[in-house]
């Protein structure tokens, strides 16, 4: 089964990114969508005028599609419904992943999404898509998930908030998937970091 997630965040005036909300949907290997789920994190801190804007937006969009929840609660609901996940996707893997898991203390952080398979939508697509790459340092510029929706589907996504991002990552996925562009239908992992690498070597070299 598939674990899709997204997040919503912002960084305060010490330059912390603190988590807002998130949302989440599980998929079964035939991609059946079996729940999804988002959330708005509580906090017992006074809310920044920027969290508060956010919010207020995911009210005026979609009230009743988030739930506000607390840690442990938001800690109860994903060690429970990733329960017998395999993958877990999303885009920009780290830091969505990062957000959430730095909720917790050490052995919640080890507990949580323990053994899942990570794919980034991002990444994956990063060596095939005709998105215009460019250097940017010693690497690509990776796409966003906008350029690569309108790079499949020659439209734009709905990106409001993590609510939406769902959908956007489901799409995205069984078309990548239908073009045989997922990871684990290769017969190794390290195939496309070495397309990413050949890509990059040729942009480089094209400069």
């Amino acid at each position: 089964m598939y674990f899709f997630l997204s997040t919503d965040s912002v960084n305060n005036v010490n330059e912390d990114t603190i988590l807002i909300s998130l949302s989440y949907s599980i998929l079964d290997n035939k991609y059946n969508i079996i729940l999804t789920k988002s959330f708005i994190l509580k906090s017992d801190q006074k809310q920044s005028k920027e969290v508060n804007k956010i919010i207020e937006s995911f009210n005026k969009i979609h009230q009743s599609q988030f739930e506000y929840i607390n840690q442990t609660e938001l800690y109860n609901n994903l060690i429970e419904d990733a329960r017998g996940c395999k993958f877990l996707v999303s885009h920009f893997n780290d830091h969505h992943t990062s957000l959430v898991v730095d909720l917790f203390d050490y052995e919640h952080k080890f507990e949580l999404f323990k053994g899942l398979i990570n794919i980034d939508i991002l990444r994956n697509s990063m060596p095939f898509t005709r998105i215009r790459m460019h250097r940017k340092g010693n690497r690509l510029k990776i796409p966003s998930p906008k350029e690569v929706y309108h790079w499949l589907f020659n439209e734009s996504p709905n990106q409001t908030n993590s609510f939406f991002h769902i959908p956007t990552l489901i799409k995205c996925f069984r078309e990548l998937d239908r073009r045989g562009l997922i990871h684990q239908n290769y017969k190794s992992i390290d195939y496309v970091d070495d397309l990413v690498k050949s890509k990059l070597n040729f942009h480089i070299s094209s400069d």
